[in-house]
């Protein structure tokens, strides 16, 4: 009786103890993030995102259900409140509870990764570009960042984060090796435009650079002195530019002239995860060939 007793009892507690611990919510602001935070933690768990892929990171409002994610987290990770706007608000409601990791401000930004000079369209410019996902070497210094945040939050996991973190660095590490020595089998550089500033840090990476812009900062217009200055550099034989690069379509009335006047290969790099890739790495590859076809 007492042993058919204990193991009543054993079989009630086993719902218990097995639910007693609750997996980690992370949330991640932007699908980019998520594919680098889902790395990390392949093996103890997914992270969600708040953000959708189809929505502007610079104008999105938040909606009620993702308050509700946001206020859930445990974690929660961010580019800067300078990039993800519609986040300022979620700051001064998110739990005490809720940890934060806000990128920009944690990474040790130098000066050649500022957009701080003038471009090819004449335009200047003194603002970070908050596109830092897509520098392998900033992949790597993010990585490491939420891998330090996961470990201290779940420190039973930390082993598990920090062997994830080493073999996403030492992928990414191959394929920018990799891309290297495909790019300089080529005799000149990619010859491309952007509709506005969003590929800095993709750039520097390369050591290449684009020849123009449309806009100032996101999608605001350029004043007229820039477009003159754009519109000589495309009418210039010697540039030779051949793609128009867009991070978003559909694509505005003046991108559409711009394309059309000097027959610009029109291409959308989808720097948000649009087209769902499965890894960081799938993401910087699709932009690399893109790239490629610019050659």
């Amino acid at each position: 009786m007492l042993l058919n007793f204990i193991v009543l009892l054993s079989a009630l507690l086993m719902p218990l103890s097995s639910t007693a611990a609750e997996p980690l919510r992370v949330v991640t602001s932007l699908q980019p993030l998520k594919l680098i935070t889902d790395q990390i933690m392949q093996g103890a768990g997914q992270s969600e995102v708040l953000i959708p892929t189809d929505s502007s990171p610079h104008h999105f409002q938040l909606r009620p259900s993702q308050i509700k994610l946001a206020t859930r987290a445990d974690l929660l990770i961010w580019v800067s409140d300078d990039f993800e706007t519609g986040l300022n608000r979620l700051q001064q409601i998110l739990p005490a509870h809720t940890v934060r990791l806000e990128l920009i401000p944690a990474l040790p930004l130098q000066p050649h990764f500022e957009n701080n000079n003038t471009t090819a369209s004449g335009e200047e410019h003194d603002e970070t570009d908050g596109h830092i996902w897509l520098s392998p070497e900033r992949v790597e210094q993010i990585a490491s960042l939420i891998a330090e945040k996961l470990s201290t939050i779940d420190s039973e996991n930390a082993p598990l984060y920090r062997k994830n973190t080493q073999q996403l660095i030492t992928e990414l590490k191959q394929w920018k090796q990799q891309s290297e020595q495909q790019l300089s089998q080529h005799s000149s550089l990619p010859r491309y435009i952007l509709d506005h500033e969003f590929l800095t840090h993709f750039e520097q990476s390369f050591n290449i650079s684009h020849l123009g812009t449309l806009h100032n900062k996101h999608d605001h217009g350029s004043r007229m002195r820039s477009l003159s200055t754009l519109h000589q550099k495309l009418q210039d034989n010697d540039s030779k530019v051949k793609c128009l690069l867009v991070a978003r379509t559909p694509v505005s009335s003046q991108t559409q002239q711009i394309q059309k006047q000097y027959q610009l290969t029109l291409k959308p790099l989808y720097i948000l995860g649009e087209d769902s890739p499965q890894t960081i790495q799938n993401l910087l590859e699709q932009i690399f060939l893109t790239l490629s076809e610019c050659l």
